[in-house]
Order: C-alpha cells, then structure tokens, then sequence
C-alpha cells in the first residue's frame, strides 16, 4: 500500500506538469535586467559604475565591453524601473540601444 503523503505529492507533481506551474517553490532572486550601448571602452565601465554607484535599490552592475552590455540586478527587495535605467544610463552618457529585463525588452526609452 502506497502511503497518502506520497499519493499527494505524485498528484501534486502531475497537475504541475499539466498545468505549467513548476513542482516547486522558484527562487525570490531578483532577475537581471540587461541593457545594451552602441560603446563600450574601460573608460565607460568606470563611468557606469560609477554613475549606479549610490542609487538606492541597485544590488548588482556589471560591464561586459565584448558584448556592450550593463547588467544589473535590484537589490533584495526592490523593483528596478525600467525608465529609471533608461533616464539614468542617458544622464551617465551612454544612451541604451536595448533594455531587456523582467518588464519586458525596449528599444525606446519605456513609458514607466
């Protein structure tokens, strides 16, 4: 005889198949949001980081001068806007030419 807990479980599992929903808890991490320039040296990664250096909720930046991208992660807690990113990657000097994140992918500067 197959004990209930583990008849809950297989069920649980199966409607999570059949539904889409995942079999178990995902993470609260905050996703990443990317963002793409036309250009990028080593002079504009110090710019970058240092212009996200002190804006409240930001957790994480990091440059990648191959591909002329900006990723950065909310800190715990927070919702990156994504015009907050827009506005300030303009004001730092280097205009995005792609903004993906967890609110979709703009290729103008967003609404909100």
């Amino acid at each position: 005889m197959v004990p209930k807990f583990a008849l809950q479980i297989a069920l649980g599992v199966v409607v999570a198949l059949l539904f889409g929903l995942p079999p178990v808890a995902q993470s609260a991490e905050p996703a990443p949001t990317v963002i793409t320039v036309a250009e990028m040296c080593g002079g504009c990664v110090k710019k970058i980081n240092a212009g996200f250096k002190d804006v409240k909720g930001i957790g994480e930046v990091s440059c990648d001068i191959d591909t002329k991208s900006v990723t950065v992660t909310a800190a715990p807690g927070f919702k990156l806007s994504p015009r907050g990113l827009w506005v300030l990657m303009e004001g730092i000097g280097k205009p995005p030419t792609k903004l993906a994140g967890p609110d979709g992918v703009f290729t103008a500067k967003p609404e909100k």
